[in-house]
């Protein structure tokens, strides 16, 4: 059964992520279901110029601007008070630019967790939406 369930927690996050980005491959840019191997991971947006970086220890999501400036910086399970859940401090697996229908289709970060708990991050403020857990 413990097999069962690991094998769960990564199959549905990546199965979630895959959904919401499917059809719209131009809007979709990401690392699914990745291990936190100690590098930092960055997304580009080409219109605008800003990175959007997932720090190497994969807690951090930071946007910076093309002047090397930050514009936010968030650790969304910590900021948002998430709850402990499988795990005592959760680091994100799945780094994501994409839409989806709860993101009333506006390109957002979609992240999830190695414990299941997954959300998304709005572009412009950083501010993180925690949509479910399973």
């Amino acid at each position: 059964m413990n097999s069962f369930c690991q094998n769960l927690s990564v199959v549905l996050p990546l199965m979630f992520l895959c959904t919401i980005c499917s059809g719209q491959p131009d809007s979709a840019i990401g690392y699914y279901n990745f291990r936190p191997d100690g590098a930092p991971r960055i997304l580009s947006d080409s219109n605008t110029g800003i990175h959007y970086v997932l720090d190497s220890s994969h807690i951090y999501v930071e946007a910076i601007n093309q002047q090397g400036k930050t514009i936010w910086r968030t650790d969304p399970w910590k900021d948002n008070n998430l709850p402990h859940y499988r795990t005592s401090r959760p680091r994100i697996v799945s780094f994501a630019v994409g839409k989806a229908y709860w993101t009333h289709n506006q390109r957002e970060i979609l992240i999830s967790y190695d414990n299941t708990q997954t959300g998304f991050l709005n572009l412009k403020t950083g501010k993180f939406t925690f949509k479910m857990q399973l």
